[in-house]
């Protein structure tokens, strides 16, 4: 378990079950739905999707805790409009900075969920393509699409002008 808005699973938690099925059995079951394929979306986006496949008021979950208890768990079923289910606070902004002038940089990616976020790495890429350290901070970061051209640029080894140049 990553997050429970509920509070009563814990971070850590394993999820055997839900509402009697594994979880992989909902990725598959979600997937025609969903469009989602890749493994790590799946785990993300389940939270978002799963209450459309169960219409019940509380939702049984069973879970080893981090004591390696069995437990089982009913959570209920939060409403659209409830507090608690707003996990949409608006990331900050892309930020990158100096750590030694020259030697190493620093860029902290809030969020792969919007092109802003991605141009302005790609800005602080260039501002640091001669660091001979670069830190790319993506803790926090709830997913979303990839930074193509940054990662592009990082394995093809050319200058990030160049190939900005080039597209």
């Amino acid at each position: 378990m990553n997050r429970d808005v509920t509070k009563l699973v814990k971070s850590g938690d394993l999820v055997l079950s839900i509402e009697g099925k594994h979880p992989s059995e909902w990725f598959k079951e979600l997937e025609p739905f969903t469009g989602i394929s890749n493994k790590a979306s799946q785990h993300i986006r389940t939270n978002y999707y799963l209450p459309y496949f169960i219409h019940t008021k509380s939702i049984e979950v069973e879970i080893v805790d981090q004591n390696n208890s069995n437990k089982t768990m009913f959570l209920p079923r939060l409403a659209r409009d409830d507090a608690r289910f707003d996990l949409s606070k608006k990331p900050s902004e892309t930020e990158g900075k100096w750590i030694k002038e020259g030697k190493a940089a620093y860029i902290r990616i809030p969020s792969f969920g919007a092109p802003k976020y991605e141009n302005r790495a790609l800005e602080f890429v260039q501002e640091f393509c001669h660091a001979q350290t670069l830190i790319v901070d993506v803790r926090g970061n709830g997913g979303g699409s990839t930074l193509r051209t940054m990662v592009e640029q990082r394995l093809s080894g050319r200058e990030l002008g160049d190939q900005l140049a080039s597209q």
